[in-house]
């Protein structure tokens, strides 16, 4: 069945609304006294990686979904350089045998998608601003993942660099939970997952 390819960015739209219904239980709870902070910070993360997983799963399901014909087309720019009758082929082909492949960093997308389709659309519609967005969500995707040498200063280097943030903050997970902005009250967490959201729903369009 042919799907609209806007049920993508729905979807991924109802997933980070259950996460953040999540997250405000927790904080809630952390208000009640129930959660220590290390707790709360902890928690953050998890949701953040989910939310990252989830749109890595996007990007794929739309790629491999155009390639199929799963999903329809609404403008002409979108030209695929083949059109494959079956799943398990398309996956073979653009994963190259592999098991899994990164869609992250973005630039490894765009690479891929200039093979597969016309000038990379639309994969390759993103503005440098939005591209730079999903740099630092990759950053902070690996420094919470690895917590490697190596990430935790990419962290500090690409994300926070210069922020005006106090000791606690300048840590992965202190600085989901910091705050953004003041009014309306927003985490770096919301504003991420929101950004996230606004691509995924461009990418989507």
């Amino acid at each position: 069945m042919v799907r609209a390819l806007s049920t993508l960015a729905n979807d991924f739209n109802s997933y980070i609304k259950s996460l953040e219904r999540t997250r405000k239980k927790i904080e809630s709870l952390f208000n009640q006294g129930d959660l220590s902070r290390r707790e709360i910070e902890q928690i953050y993360g998890s949701l953040f990686l989910n939310a990252v997983i989830m749109f890595e799963s996007l990007i794929e399901d739309m790629f491999l979904g155009l390639l199929t014909d799963k999903f329809k087309r609404k403008t002409s720019k979108i030209v695929p350089r083949a059109i494959f009758k079956s799943n398990i082929i398309v996956r073979d082909v653009v994963l190259s045998g592999k098991r899994y492949i990164n869609w992250l960093p973005y630039e490894e997308t765009e690479k891929r998608a200039k093979i597969f389709f016309r000038n990379g659309i639309p994969f390759t519609i993103l503005k440098a601003a939005e591209k730079e967005i999903l740099k630092k969500v990759h950053c902070m995707r690996n420094s919470l993942a690895h917590k490697s040498r190596y990430s935790l200063l990419q962290f500090e280097r690409q994300v926070i660099s210069s922020l005006p943030l106090i000791k606690r903050e300048k840590t992965p997970l202190g600085f989901l939970r910091s705050q953004f902005r003041i009014s309306p009250s927003q985490t770096r967490y919301e504003n991420l997952i929101n950004e996230i959201d606004s691509i995924a729903r461009k990418l989507c369009k």
